[in-house]
């Protein structure tokens, strides 16, 4: 395959912001809702311990290991939605959707507007995401099913127009699959309006744990796709996969560390999972060289994102150890032989080295692809802890404890 356009990259690195561009208004000071929040962790308070009992596990879909989503049921209609933990609106494209000028969209299957369907009057769906591919529609309430749960009543984004870029060589932002997305962060980032001015909803797992439905955490068990399947991985809700599966295989400890108010985030609460990395970690693939940023340094965990974003040294350590070593194009983004070595690299969270493994380092591709390791966002000082590392760790997020665990899985069945 060619070489991989710089406008890939760019957009794709863009997805990264997700977690921090919800549309924004320049209204009136809004009537706003509140929500209850997650009950803040004591740093001082014996925590309580990971449920060991498994949930039920159910399938992510994947496609070239750039897009994980599951299949949700809205009113009854069965769509597949992208997980994503860097931002909280739940949509979907309506059928009959109209596509801006000058996009190519590539969505999956649109929702037929029917009697399960209650049109809110006056309220207006709108999300955007930083590589400029949006939505904007109606809201609606109407039931909800995802991993086992179903939400009688639940505010949805139906979208009645909408951008979504094809690129031309490998990515895409949409895979034909995909036709929206589930948020899986706080209801300070959704968005919506009414009669105008911005507002807040409750985001799904928001709905979920106020209501009972299940206990206050859910996993991802994001996975890469060695056999071409589609196998994305597993979801739970309520709970933690079984540890035992052999497309799961995690290795405990966790790495634990508490969800922070994300400084980028203009909110006095949680937005979404910010954590605080005690260290990153390298070492050449012979061994010769090593290396470990242990400054501790805040990362948002965000699945929604392809692209692992650490500080900028690191970046640059890391990728001075492929064997041959990156270079970097006009833009300062790294590139590598797609049959390169990579490096070994790690995190450590709470205490726990989390070992990743080096075949997610390299984006697909032949001849000359991109490092999945860059440099920071220009416009986001904050690292982001993206699929290309989620895929060898399993990550909990425990709203009753406000806690993200992290647990090692470089090795699977996939």
């Amino acid at each position: 395959m060619a070489l991989i356009t710089l406008m890939s990259l760019i957009l794709l690195s863009a997805l990264a912001l997700q977690s921090v561009s919800c549309f924004s208004f320049n209204n009136k000071p809004q009537d706003t809702k509140t929500f209850p929040r997650a009950t803040p962790v004591r740093l001082n308070a014996v925590r309580k311990p990971v449920p060991r009992n498994p949930r039920r596990a159910y399938p992510l879909v994947s496609k070239d290991e750039l897009y994980f989503s599951i299949e949700v049921t809205l009113g009854g209609q069965s769509v597949y939605l992208e997980v994503d933990t860097g931002s909280s609106n739940i949509w979907a494209i309506e059928k009959g959707y109209i596509c801006q000028p000058g996009w190519s969209c590539d969505y999956g299957t649109g929702i037929q507007l029917n009697s399960n369907f209650e049109q809110l009057p006056d309220e207006t769906f709108v999300t955007g995401y930083a590589d400029t591919q949006g939505a904007s529609g109606i809201m609606v309430n109407t039931s909800v099913e995802v991993a086992g749960i179903l939400i009688p009543e639940q505010r949805v984004g139906l979208a009645t127009s909408a951008s979504n870029e094809t690129h031309f060589v490998l990515y895409t932002v949409g895979d034909g699959v995909i036709s929206g997305y589930l948020g899986l962060a706080y209801p300070i980032l959704t968005s919506e309006t009414d009669d105008g001015f911005a507002q807040h909803y409750s985001s799904v797992p928001n709905t979920i744990f106020q209501e009972g439905l299940a206990d206050p955490i859910f996993a991802l068990a994001i996975s890469r796709d060695a056999s071409n399947t589609g196998f994305g991985g597993y979801m739970t809700i309520g709970g933690v996969p079984d540890l035992s599966d052999a497309a799961v295989n995690a290795v405990l400890p966790y790495g634990s560390a508490p969800i922070v108010i994300n400084p980028v985030v203009d909110a006095s609460q949680v937005t979404d999972y910010a954590i605080y990395v005690d260290a990153l970690g390298w070492s050449s693939p012979s061994g010769t060289g090593s290396g470990e940023d242990s400054a501790s340094v805040l990362y948002i965990v965000d699945s929604g994102t392809t692209i692992t974003h650490v500080p900028d040294a690191d970046a640059a350590s890391i990728n001075a150890l492929f064997n041959p070593p990156a270079t970097q194009d006009d833009n300062g983004n790294y590139l590598v032989l797609c049959d390169a070595k990579a490096p070994d690299i790690y995190i450590t969270v709470g205490g726990v080295k989390l070992p990743i493994n080096p075949v997610d380092l390299i984006l697909p591709g032949t001849g000359t692809c991109y490092s999945s390791i860059q440099g920071l966002l220009k416009t986001f000082p904050a690292g982001i802890i993206g699929d290309t590392m989620l895929r060898s760790l399993l990550a909990v997020f425990d709203w009753g404890e406000q806690m993200v665990h992290l647990a090692s899985r470089p090795e699977y069945e996939s």
